[in-house]
């Protein structure tokens, strides 16, 4: 501690304005990540199970709030990732403190294939921490998949005339790794070429 820094006082002695004391230990939290599961399959427009648990391993607690955080990636680095649900973490943590989180993460369309989850506390780094080391833990490979409807089969007349029912039969296919579930609507346009935009 220093007095009068700035010298503003003229003093008869200015070899006694500061003062130390010490030495103090300075110590941080640390959040770290451990047991994730995840299931082997993801399942598109469905809710999906994942959990994991967050232990504050330092003798100090946390006194703030955070939040964690899912990702899904298309390879095992961290980057450019979509992230699938962020969690607020509205209270403390004491040290050797733990929790469990189980969480159902909605999985939106996208292409099937092979991916890997990334699970990382204080996602947004609220936390000042001794390491950031062990916040984050990359699993994988995990397979995504869901329902792919597709039209198999078109048959109407090659000649029509207008104001003339026709009957147009089709059918439908999922060739997908999933269920479709819940309703949706099959639409029928007129289009005067082969290509998909501008129809009628």
């Amino acid at each position: 501690v220093q007095t009068d820094d700035g010298n503003s006082v003229n003093e008869t002695d200015e070899t006694d304005n500061r003062a130390s004391y010490g030495p103090v230990v300075v110590g941080q939290p640390n959040l770290a990540l451990s047991d994730v599961v995840v299931p082997a399959t993801l399942i598109t427009g469905r809710s999906n199970e994942i959990s994991w648990t967050v232990t504050n391993t330092s003798s100090v607690p946390v006194t703030v709030d955070w939040i964690d955080r899912v990702y899904l990636s298309s390879d095992d680095q961290i980057g450019d990732d979509l992230e699938l649900g962020s969690i607020h973490r509205p209270f403390g943590l004491d040290p050797a403190e733990q929790y469990v989180s189980e969480e159902a993460v909605s999985m939106p369309g996208m292409a099937a294939g092979n991916y890997w989850v990334i699970i990382k506390a204080d996602g947004w780094n609220w936390i000042g921490e001794s390491t950031e080391d062990d916040n984050t833990i990359i699993t994988g490979p995990v397979t995504v998949t869901g329902p792919d409807l597709t039209v198999a089969s078109v048959q109407a007349p090659t000649d029509i005339y207008v104001g003339e029912a026709i009957s147009i039969d089709w059918s439908i296919e999922n060739i997908g790794g999933a269920e479709a579930l819940g309703d949706w609507d099959d639409t029928i346009y007129l289009s005067d070429d082969d290509q998909v935009g501008d129809d009628q």
